[in-house]
């Protein structure tokens, strides 16, 4: 799918996501906006979404498709119904800018990753409520989360760790990156 022109108008593209059935495309835009594209028809699906002070870094569908999380350098994070294309709830607020978003694979959670990790609770996204703590800091990647709830997180100390992500407890110990050996 190529974007229209009419996409330069919304300050360059900075995050993506394709919704669960592949119908419908978000870009976050440094014109703190998001839009939607119809891929099938290959054009805006309605008007942009306005709401953040800042560039939208990050976006992700939930995974029935009925939510769109935004993320963003003002340092929140808000919550989208698709359908209607309104605010679902007050901003979620971030420790930093908001670098990724993921939901958990039942919907219930949301974990936003800035300098740390947080969870929200949106069994009932009208009303998130955020978990007690932070949690996996001096972050170097998007974390990844299992179908089983587990949560891996890369670390600038060249460790991944692995993480029960409802419990946000860790599980193990590191995961040490290999050092690299130069050739003979």
């Amino acid at each position: 799918m190529q974007l229209p022109p009419t996409a330069e108008d919304l300050g360059g593209v900075w995050a993506v996501a394709f919704s669960p059935n592949g119908h419908l495309l978000a870009t976050g835009h440094g014109a703190k906006t998001v839009q939607l594209w119809d891929t099938v028809a290959q054009r805006r699906a309605g008007p942009a979404l306005f709401g953040h002070t800042d560039r939208v870094t990050s976006v992700a569908f939930s995974p029935d498709g009925r939510l769109l999380a935004t993320g963003s350098e003002d340092a929140t994070a808000r919550l989208w119904d698709v359908e209607s294309r309104t605010l679902v709830a007050e901003p979620l607020h971030n420790s930093g800018f908001v670098d990724s978003l993921l939901f958990a694979p039942d919907g219930q959670s949301l974990y936003v990753q800035g300098r740390t990790i947080r969870r929200w609770d949106i069994t009932d996204p009208r009303r998130p409520q955020k978990a007690e703590k932070h949690f996996a800091n001096n972050l170097t990647s998007a974390p990844a989360l299992s179908t089983d709830g587990l949560l891996i997180t890369g670390h600038a100390e060249g460790v991944a760790h692995l993480w029960k992500a409802q419990e946000q407890t860790r599980i193990d110990a590191p995961y040490a990156a290999i050092p690299q050996t130069s050739p003979p």
